[in-house]
This record gives C-alpha cells, structure tokens and sequence, in this order.
C-alpha cells in the first residue's frame, strides 16, 4: 500500500522511506485542480495514524485529517482552504494509546512546511519529511487568529488531570482536538473530545514536576468512517501552560533533603508554647466585629512550584519561628505589625496528623513547611495519599514535649517552620477560655506579595529536587 522511494535519505542512515500521498481538492466545481502532500518517513517509524493539517493563512481556514498512512488519501474541503495565500501544513504520525479512561494518540514523529498556493494552471505540490519527534513543535501558535480559551488542567488525583471550562462550542462546531506536551523529556500527544460536558478527564497519568503545554482546536466533524476523520476549523487556542504536582514519591524525596540539610548541622533548637500569625489590623478587626472566626482559604503559590497542596487545600499559615540569638518570637513581621499568639497545644495535639509538605528557600534562609489535618477528615485524606505523615514526637523539625503539667513544642532553629493548620480558628472564642492573646510587632517588605505567595528558589541545588535540577539544566 505504500510507495517506496530508494533516491531520498535521511542523512544517509537510511535508504529507503515511506511515501503517503494526500490529494485536498476544492469541493466545488469551478477550481478542481488538486494540492498534493507527499510525507515521507522512514520504514523504522511506523505510526497507526497520520494528523494532517492545512491552514491558510488568508482565509484563516484550518482542515484536519486523522487517517491511516496508506499510499494516497483523497480528501475534498472548501475552497477557503485552498485559496491563493501562504499555506502551513503540519503532519504527526501516532500510535494509539488505549487506556482505561480514553483513547490518546501518542506522537512519534512531527513535519511541518509552507508554501504559497497558486490556484493556477499547476498543481500545487509540497513534500514534508518527518523526523523522531525530539523538540516541541508549534502547531499554529503563530496565527493571527488564535483565541485565547480559558482552559484550565485541574489535578483531580496523583498524576491524574481534568481539563475544564470546555464551553467554547458553537453553531458550527461539535469537537475538540487537543494537543498535549511534555517539555522535557519531550513527549506529545493527541486527543479528541466528543462530548458535550465542559470537562475532559486527561486518559494519561501525567509525568510529575513536568512543565506542559496545552493547545486546543474547535472544529466541526465533516466525515468519520473506520479509518478516516475529517475536520474543518477556524479558530484555536494560544498556548496553555502549566505544571503538575509532586506525587507522594517525590514529597518523600523532598523531606529526605530537608532532614539531610538539618542534619549536617549541629543540634540546635528552642523551647515554643505558642504558634503565631501576623496579619494586618484590619483583618483582625474585621474577624472580631463579625463572628470572631479566621476562616480557612485556599493556599497560595509560596513554595515549591509543584507543590501539590496549591490551590488544593485550604487553611491557615502559622509560624513557629524563634530568634536565634535572643531565643524570643522576633520582634517583627513581613506578612502585618498584629499578632495573634494560639497556645501550641490548640493545635497540636492528638485528634489532629502532622504531614511534611515542603522544603524550599528564597534567597538564603531555608524553610520547611507542615500541614495539621483533623484525623479521619477529607483534607486528612488528601494529605495521606501525598505527602509524608511525621511523628509528631519524633522528627527533626517540630516535637510535642510534656513540660510540667502542660505541653509544649521543641522547634529547630536551623530552619525556619511553617504550619499550616486545616481548619477554621474560633480567635475570640479561644481568647475567653485559653491562653490565647494579640501583641503587636514591626511591619517589614510589602505583606500583600508575601500573602500571595513567593515561588521557591529554582536555582537552588539544596532544596529542589534532583528531577526538575535535570530538567532545567537541559532547558538551559
């Protein structure tokens, strides 16, 4: 079925390619004369399909073909399509990925070229040769007529992705051809959603601590039989991007560092019967005029870029920070000049699980980060299946220790400590009947950019871990 040529090779490792020929010719009757596409290939790379697609730059017309690589294909598409102006042709070829949630096409191979239509007395013709897909190759990044989807990849579970917001369905337009990147190592694939709901459960386990790079396609189906598929569009979407989170394995990874880079240095560590929070007068004004709650919210961006808690999990941030020199709380704050002291205990006890979260640094100074979960709780669930569960009475970061008749923590102070604490605070509740109470410190740096949250050094060799330092050495 597939033409041989034995005059063409590829940088003389091979002598003989795969030739598939693909006819467009205009649907209509006054310009018959045919664009011919022969992709060549070598016998080594033998994909189940070829996704051809042809875009015309005047008319903004875009055709697609999901078809097995036989030796020619006939296809009719409208005129637009074939009209006098520049026209980019991409072609993958793919192997079929079946999996328990969907079918994706797997890309093995990538060929992309221009050329300027006659429309004349002569066929047009172009000859695209494939190559190992190595490099992210656009697609029609480049096009004046992308639009700007919002499209978003939620994690919906370790490596698992859902694609929301797929609302962008009109008159004309029945499906979504996805393409989906891996930068490094890089890897692609194809997908096409049928469906009508605006959410689209990727069918792949994405790789972790990956950056990806999503771009959709709205176009209406114009002829499906068992081996070929027909589409005509006139719009995509601009390049998303985004990361996926640490699975369970690379949080472990990451708490191995954090007790690495303790341990290197000599014990040192403080005596804390109280966590604390700084925020602005007017937050607490505001939480003791109303019902007296600080109410938990979603956790921002601070941290380590893949952290899997982002946007995940809500609660609420408190410090267990004590001067080195002095061995008092500091006397000031970057995230409000009000303080609210919780006895360590309120806390920390043992209705509530300990889980190690991250390790990460801005400039010099390291943190480590620990979130508190009510046993049995959803967000206790979540936790358990990604991050590290800690004892809380024998770790080298946080400890509970029996001091008299109460209890306090023991912190080190070669790092700093974060908690974050999964529930809503009852502040003045806990004020009448606990040892519960405000101070006030020094204000230091903008609190509005540290409650957004300030990304994790990425240059940093101590707290990054191993598989995104390769990944961003190979970028560079």
């Amino acid at each position: 079925m597939v033409q041989n040529n034995k005059h063409w090779q590829h940088d003389g490792n091979y002598e003989d390619d795969e030739v598939s020929r693909f006819i467009l010719r205009s649907h209509v009757g006054k310009n018959k004369l045919p664009f011919l596409i022969d992709i060549k290939r070598t016998k080594e790379l033998q994909p189940d399909f070829l996704f051809l697609q042809v875009f015309n730059s005047k008319s903004q017309l875009i055709f697609h073909s999901f078809s097995r690589p036989s030796q020619c294909r006939l296809f009719t598409c409208p005129d637009d399509v074939l009209r006098r102006s520049l026209a980019t042709v991409t072609v993958y070829g793919v192997k079929t990925l079946n999996t328990d949630t969907g079918v994706a096409y797997h890309i093995l191979m990538g060929g992309k070229a221009s050329m300027n239509l006659t429309r004349g007395a002569t066929i047009d013709y172009i000859m695209i040769a494939m190559r190992p897909l190595t490099t992210y190759l656009d697609l029609l990044t480049d096009a004046p007529n992308k639009v700007a989807y919002h499209v978003d990849a939620v994690c919906i579970g370790p490596m698992r992705y859902m694609l929301t917001d797929l609302h962008h369905r009109g008159e004309h337009t029945d499906t979504f051809i996805i393409t989906l990147y891996q930068v490094h190592p890089p890897s692609a694939c194809i997908m096409f959603y049928y469906g009508s709901e605006t959410e689209y459960e990727i069918p792949l386990c994405l790789k972790p601590v990956s950056e990806y790079k999503l771009q959709l396609f709205r176009v209406n189906t114009r002829h499906v039989t068992d081996d070929v598929y027909k589409f005509i569009g006139n719009s995509h979407s601009t390049v998303t991007a985004f990361n996926t989170y640490m699975t369970q394995a690379e949080v472990v990874e990451l708490y191995n560092k954090a007790v690495h880079f303790v341990s290197r240095r000599p014990p040192y560590s403080s005596y804390l019967s109280h966590f604390y929070r700084n925020k602005s007068e007017e937050y607490f004004n505001n939480i003791m005029r109303t019902d007296g709650v600080m109410h938990k919210y979603d956790k921002n961006w601070g941290g380590d870029q893949a952290s899997t808690l982002n946007k995940q999990v809500q609660g609420l941030f408190f410090s267990a920070v004590v001067d080195q020199v002095t061995r008092l709380l500091p006397d000031f704050s970057f995230f409000g000049p009000r303080r609210l002291h919780v006895p360590t205990y309120l806390l920390l006890n043992n209705n509530m699980n300990m889980y190690f979260s991250d390790f990460y640094c801005h400039r010099v100074n390291h943190k480590v980060q620990f979130v508190l979960t009510v046993k049995g709780s959803p967000t206790d669930h979540f936790c358990r299946k990604r991050l590290v569960l800690v004892d809380q009475t024998n770790n080298p970061f946080l400890t509970r220790v029996r001091c008299g008749f109460t209890e306090i923590v023991r912190v080190t102070m070669n790092v700093t400590v974060e908690v974050f604490y999964t529930e809503d605070v009852p502040a003045k509740a806990w004020m009448c009947h606990d040892n519960v109470f405000f101070t006030t410190t020094k204000q230091m740096g903008n609190a509005l950019d540290m409650v957004n949250g300030i990304p994790k050094n990425i240059k940093c060799q101590i707290c990054n871990l191993d598989c995104f330092l390769l990944a961003e050495t190979l970028k560079a």
